[in-house]
């Protein structure tokens, strides 16, 4: 039975997450789908190729100066790595996934319903381990002088950080459902692994690309792992296997709790749901609607929130690693940069959220409800607008805020920060509508797992491509304008300006394609 659960699902779900991401959703042209996805596998192929080098390269120096911190470390990137991408999918696999409802009206034991999960999970996250095992076990093989047991204690690593990863991030989503705290503590824990993961990523290439950086394939003689080593290695991985057999326990206990208290919960939640809705007007509903299908599953809100919060986290890792500082130094030395350096700032935030997938993904993530909305008497610009709102709401504040940081650091004209703060509006609600005219022009609902009206969604890169055309656009009127017309404020001015007519243009654009949904 457990076996034919597993194989069920990865046979109806296509394979592991990591094939899927590749695959480019439905599409007309057969021969055009299949290039995409042969392009989509040479980019990952290349990627993981080039991921894997600079890693390999940075356990090799590692492993130059002590074997046993070259362990740990590849031990600490194997476990935030997984921690980190079983966050986005776990909820899916154990709580809210399609056939989960389905599977348990059948005559399957608890156990082996919960069991099958994270064997599913296990395979998933097992992908994920090997970013960081592979590299180090090449650079081993490479640069260790041979032994038996060492090689042995790798494959064991590899094996049961995955299971470790799956089982404590299982009783993280079990207790979540159970705990508003732990939910939280979930939120905290997968923006602090997103900070750690960018910080490690900007360290090593910070290190491959800087100055004094040198790449080593191969160190000119052997190590040799002692016997401390060996017997320390071993120690750890009897202390993450005994820890998974104790979280796994806990998994089937919490498990048989929340399936016991499922059903109740969700006749709750449909009664507060009503009652919602009956007291707001169909607006408001409507945008108290996408609030909550954004925050259904951590897929949709962990990728499109942590995207929010991007410049944050890379401006607080420059600044932890010192790099800030030195940028700062270096930027600071060009002639007549200070006349210009909060304006190129302002530019960078602007292009960190034209990548955005908020509501270019708005539609599909909607997934079948959406064609059951079509019979529902909701004007359509009503169901456009509260999009666009939710959009407004959810990001022009994080901009917003660091308009207003760069301009108190690096001391902006008051008018000029009014005026780019006044831009924003029409900024951010032009990436919105560009984002929903793609969106409603061919919105990818007919997906199975969450990840895919994201991830796999076409919609996202097509919106990008129009957003940065028009932030190029801003950019260039702005070079124009300081060179010719020398007036600050008129440069200043082409964000609004420009923002205003995509706007105008898309908004009706968007409209027309909603109201061609709505009327199939």
């Amino acid at each position: 039975m457990l076996k034919t659960l597993v194989k069920t699902y990865f046979k109806g779900n296509g394979g592991l997450s990591i094939l899927q991401a590749l695959k480019t959703g439905n599409s007309k042209s057969k021969k055009k789908s299949k290039g995409r996805s042969i392009l989509s596998y040479f980019g990952l192929i290349y990627l993981s190729i080039l991921y894997m080098w600079i890693i390999y390269s940075n356990f090799v120096s590692q492993l130059k100066t002590d074997v046993l911190f070259a362990v740990i470390s590849s031990q600490s990137v194997a476990l935030m790595l997984t921690i980190f991408f079983t966050l986005t999918s776990i909820d899916n696999i154990l709580v809210t996934g399609s056939d989960i409802n389905t599977l348990k009206t059948l005559p399957i034991d608890t156990k082996t319903l919960t069991l099958s999960r994270f064997v599913i999970l296990y395979f998933e996250v097992f992908c994920e381990c090997l970013l960081a095992i592979i590299p180090f076990a090449v650079a081993a093989l490479i640069n260790i002088k041979f032994n038996i047991v060492f090689y042995l204690l790798l494959i064991l690593d590899a094996l049961i950080i995955p299971a470790f990863s799956a089982f404590f991030m299982g009783v993280f989503s079990y207790l979540s459902l159970k705990s508003k705290v732990m939910k939280r503590a979930k939120t905290v824990l997968i923006y602090v692994l997103s900070f750690f993961v960018i910080y490690f990523m900007l360290r090593v290439l910070g290190n491959q690309a800087g100055p004094n950086s040198s790449v080593t394939f191969a160190l000119s003689e052997r190590v040799v792992v002692s016997n401390q080593v060996i017997i320390l290695f071993a120690a750890i991985l009897g202390a993450l296997a005994l820890c998974s057999i104790i979280l796994y326990f806990v998994c089937l206990k919490l498990s048989k709790i929340v399936i016991e208290s499922e059903n109740i919960k969700e006749k709750d939640k449909q009664l507060r749901g009503e009652i919602s809705y009956k007291q707001n007007s169909i607006f408001k509903a409507l945008v108290i609607r996408e609030k909550r299908i954004m925050f259904s599953n951590s897929s949709f809100s962990t990728e499109l929130v942590l995207e929010l919060v991007m410049p944050l986290f890379i401006l607080l890792i420059y600044a932890v690693m010192g790099i800030l500082g030195d940028m700062s130094k270096d930027i600071m030395s060009i002639p007549g940069i200070e006349n210009y350096l909060y304006v190129a700032l302002w530019g960078v935030i602007m292009m960190f959220y034209t990548f955005n997938l908020l509501s270019s993904t708005s539609v599909s993530r909607e997934g079948k409800d959406f064609d059951l909305c079509k019979i529902y008497p909701i004007n359509v610009k009503d169901r456009v607008n509260s999009k666009l709102v939710f959009h407004l709401i959810a990001t022009l504040p994080f901009i917003e805020i660091f308009i207003i940081a760069i301009a108190i650091g690096a001391k902006a004209p008051a008018l000029e920060t009014i005026l780019i703060a006044i831009s924003m509006v029409p900024y951010i609600a032009s990436i919105s509508v560009i984002g929903l005219t793609i969106d409603f022009n061919n919105p990818h609902t007919a997906w199975e797992r969450p990840q895919e009206a994201v991830k796999q969604n076409t919609n996202g890169l097509g919106a990008m491509g129009i957003s940065i055309i028009e932030l190029i656009l801003i950019v260039g009127l702005f070079i124009l304008s300081e060179i010719y017309l020398k007036i600050r404020l008129v440069s200043t001015s082409m964000p609004l300006i420009i923002s205003l007519i995509f706007f105008v243009i898309f908004y009706k654009t968007a409209i027309n394609n909603a109201k061609k949904q709505f009327e199939q």
